[in-house]
């Protein structure tokens, strides 16, 4: 839907750990693109030993298939308070009205997110009690949040658990994802 993401290839994204939240947050999480199909080789190749896999007693996650379907996303007026980048403009003067983003996020977000059930979005905005993954990422890199996007929000969901039911997401600045080069990935949890 936006002329920035890659038309071709596959995106391929990597996390370290759950564990490593706060210890080794530099190598957490790596996406990798390659931009030809043609040059990937088959995983088989790999032989992965019972310790490769240590955060699961049965040793394996569960697989999960990705549906591809287009999805409703707006920002959350939620948390309001903490991101309030969102309401810049002629939007300020919606800060001094809490009841009424109260009401907006009954009325309006509440439909959008349950027209569709989904474990995993691309390109989407989040619902979040604290500050925005744009907003975290802005923080601590430098810039402002609209300037980064969420490459990938992942559910908490069977084997997958970030937190108390949060979720992961990897987060991209434009220019970076403009020009291909994801190398520099924010990766950030939001439990509640």
């Amino acid at each position: 839907m936006q002329t920035y993401l890659p038309r071709t290839g596959t995106l391929f994204f990597f996390f370290k750990s759950f564990h490593f939240f706060g210890y080794d947050d530099e190598d957490l999480a790596k996406v990798l693109y390659v931009e030809d199909n043609k040059t990937l080789e088959s995983g088989g190749r790999f032989h992965f030993e019972e310790e490769d896999f240590f955060e699961l007693f049965n040793g394996q996650y569960t697989a999960y298939k990705a549906d591809a379907f287009l999805l409703n996303s707006a920002p959350s007026s939620y948390a309001y308070h903490q991101n309030k980048y969102l309401l810049e403009g002629k939007g300020k003067s919606l800060l001094q009205q809490g009841e009424l983003l109260d009401e907006l996020y009954d009325k309006l977000e509440t439909p959008i997110l349950d027209l569709k059930e989904f474990d995993y979005a691309m390109n989407c905005y989040a619902f979040t009690q604290h500050e925005s993954p744009e907003l975290q990422a802005s923080l601590t890199w430098k810039g402002i949040p609209q300037d980064w996007v969420i490459l990938l929000l992942v559910k908490s969901r069977g084997d997958f658990q970030w937190g108390d039911a949060g979720d992961l997401f990897f987060v991209i600045h434009k220019s970076d994802l403009t020009k291909k080069d994801f190398s520099k990935i924010f990766v950030t949890k939001v439990s509640s």
